[in-house]
């Protein structure tokens, strides 16, 4: 073969090698993928009703959507008291800030004080509230095992995993830099 024919054939080759990519991408073009629509958070179904999901959703986000005073708050504070602000969450830690008077120093960590006094305060009643079902419902046998019904044992877990979730959901907020009101019990102002 001659060199002229060689650059034809490579030419050739060239050209359906570019005609078959082309092809491929208009063929992957074309594809029609199904469509998933994650931005509609409310399926609606049957005559326009929610499911319980749908209920159950809305209902979490409501409990956990509390008031936000990030904005009421200056930043150089947040930044300089953001570490005391998580503290105030752990039981029973919130009382040095009391007893020390730091909390007074501070808008945003005043603000923290009364919510970790509110979870210290939940988790003294629970631990009273368990104690006394425990005391009353605990069964001695005779082989001096103590007995502790399983209702009781559950009603104890709930109330503790409360607790948890409230002590937990004011650590996150103040580490996300959200200053929010605890669900339920967050409304209530003990300090002055």
């Amino acid at each position: 073969m001659s060199t002229r024919q060689e650059k034809m054939n490579l030419n050739d080759n060239q050209n359906n090698l570019n005609n078959g990519v082309e092809n491929n991408q208009n063929n992957i073009n074309n594809v029609e993928l199904p469509q998933n629509n994650l931005s509609q958070v409310n399926v609606v179904q049957n005559n326009g009703e929610k499911d319980i999901a749908d209920k159950t959703i809305e209902k979490v986000e409501n409990f956990i959507n509390t008031n936000d005073y990030s904005k009421d708050y200056d930043q150089s504070d947040v930044k300089k008291n953001k570490t005391n602000a998580v503290l105030c969450y752990i039981p029973l830690v919130t009382l040095y800030f009391l007893f020390t008077g730091k909390y007074k120093k501070s808008n945003y960590l005043f603000f923290h004080a009364n919510q970790g006094l509110l979870v210290t305060i939940c988790w003294a009643i629970v631990f009273v509230i368990s104690g006394i079902l425990k005391a009353i419902f605990t069964v001695e046998s005779l082989v001096a095992t103590l007995s502790t019904p399983g209702w009781v044992k559950v009603i104890s877990y709930l109330l503790y995993c409360a607790c948890i979730f409230l002590s937990g959901f004011g650590v996150v907020n103040t580490l996300n830099g959200f200053t929010k009101e605890l669900p339920l019990i967050g409304k209530y102002k003990i300090l002055k």
